[in-house]
């Protein structure tokens, strides 16, 4: 299994590369594919949904007086810059000391709101742990942790897509061999990369999502033949991978149809004049992204221990909601059925509870960023979702300056798909139920 898995991998990846997208076009349509199914409209490319009970705590120059904090006086700032003077008169330019002390600096200079000198100071102290330490010396991973948190706070994300990059081979750079702090930095920037493509950092975004997608593949393979290999870290990584697929299928929506003789021999002479390889890529792999999700989570399933309920209902879960995204209710209805007997025979109460009681907008925290902006944004509106997950929208009570914004939330609510909420194994409608969206477009 372990052998058919990974050979599965470097087999789509070969396909992605070198089979033109009519052809795929056509072995899809000769094996019975009737026509591309267009994916739902991502609700998360502009809206996060809030839970009533989230706080958020608003980040920004004056992120210390928000969270509570009092900024210390100008006298500490002046005895850490007198320390550092001191280190470096007795120890040189690069003295080692020097690196903690002005991490110490940053931070007090970021309790007062000056991010732009808190980076400063910590530049330096960065420079002199790679001088004294070497490149990839751990000692940079506090400072460099700091740096990501403050770059965001400042919302400055083309620098913290830099920074990422950075860390990524800090830790690694997703290669084996993984301890717990190596495996999270790579999952960490792998997230990134999915919110640097919500966020539309590029001005063509299918180099980073092909990128993303391959590496994540080809580490796959890589895990997939290793038996040593703990299963837990298999499911972020196939998690990682799936979210990475919603965003395909939304970015990319071909028609897939059998076209006449004629029409492909004239095709070919188009393509050798506007060849443009990401796009047929991009394409191969939307077309093959369904199969592909199901994929990778029938074979995280082999990985799992029978013995674990929680993670192996988890991952039917996660095909339910694949399944129930492209619009296979059936076929979802009877997998979420599935989790539920797990579930309910393992008493797990509290997993029916978390996961059924109301209904879900799908795909769930999948790719959003984590949430930056003030609750008092939240544009709040009510919502009925039918046991098949669609779902209407009432206007009833929203402002009538947010008219347009809401108009918008409407159209991506309702041309989404929700996991329907279930009581007593069967799935429901659910009338006048209360949300909080919060607008993640910026």
């Amino acid at each position: 299994m372990r052998h058919y898995i990974g050979s599965m991998h470097r087999l789509l990846r070969q396909i992605l590369h070198y089979v033109p997208a009519y052809l795929v076009a056509i072995l899809l349509a000769v094996g019975g594919v009737q026509g591309a199914r267009a994916a739902p409209e991502l609700h998360g490319k502009r809206f996060l949904a809030l839970e009533e009970a989230v706080l958020v705590v608003p980040v920004g120059s004056d992120g210390a007086e928000a969270a509570g904090l009092t900024a210390p006086d100008a006298d500490a700032i002046e005895r850490l810059q007198q320390r550092l003077e001191e280190q470096r008169l007795a120890e040189g330019p690069y003295a080692p000391g020097a690196a903690e002390t002005l991490s110490d600096l940053a931070r007090i200079l970021e309790t007062r709101g000056q991010l732009a000198q808190a980076l400063a100071r910590r530049e330096e102290a960065l420079h002199l742990i790679r001088v004294n330490e070497g490149l990839y010396s751990a000692a940079q991973g506090p400072v460099l942790r700091a740096m990501l948190d403050s770059l965001r706070a400042a919302r400055d994300f083309e620098a913290l897509d830099q920074r990422y990059a950075y860390y990524y081979r800090l830790y690694g750079a997703g290669r084996p061999p993984f301890n717990e702090l190596r495996w999270a930095a790579t999952m960490e920037y792998f997230a990134w990369q999915r919110e640097a493509l919500r966020r539309e950092l590029d001005g063509d975004p299918r180099e980073r999502l092909l990128e993303l997608h391959a590496t994540q593949a080809d580490l796959l393979a890589t895990v997939a033949e290793d038996p040593a290999f703990d299963w837990r870290w298999l499911l972020d990584l196939t998690r990682s991978q799936l979210a990475t697929l919603y965003i395909v299928e939304d970015l990319v929506q071909p028609e897939v149809q059998l076209l006449p003789r004629s029409q492909m021999a004239r095709m070919r002479g188009d393509q050798l004049r506007d060849f443009d390889p990401l796009r047929e890529r991009l394409e191969n792999l939307q077309r093959l992204a369904r199969a592909q999700g199901r994929m990778l989570l029938e074979a995280a399933l082999q990985r799992v221990p029978d013995g674990e309920v929680a993670a192996r209902a988890g991952l039917h879960l996660d095909m339910a909601d694949w399944l129930q995204w492209h619009g296979s209710t059936r076929s979802a209805r009877d997998m979420y059925d599935t989790v539920w007997q797990e579930l309910q025979a393992a008493g797990r109460d509290d997993l029916l509870e978390e996961w059924f009681a109301r209904p879900q907008p799908l795909p769930r925290g999948k790719f959003l960023a984590p949430l930056d902006r003030q609750r008092s944004n939240a544009l709040r509106v009510r919502i009925d979702v039918s046991a098949y997950g669609r779902v209407q929208v009432s206007s009833e009570g929203v402002p009538e300056e947010r008219a347009q914004e809401f108009s918008v939330l409407r159209r991506l609510l309702r041309a989404s798909r929700f996991r329907p909420a279930f009581r007593n194994g069967e799935p429901i409608d659910v009338r006048d139920l209360a949300t909080s969206w919060l607008l993640v477009d910026d």
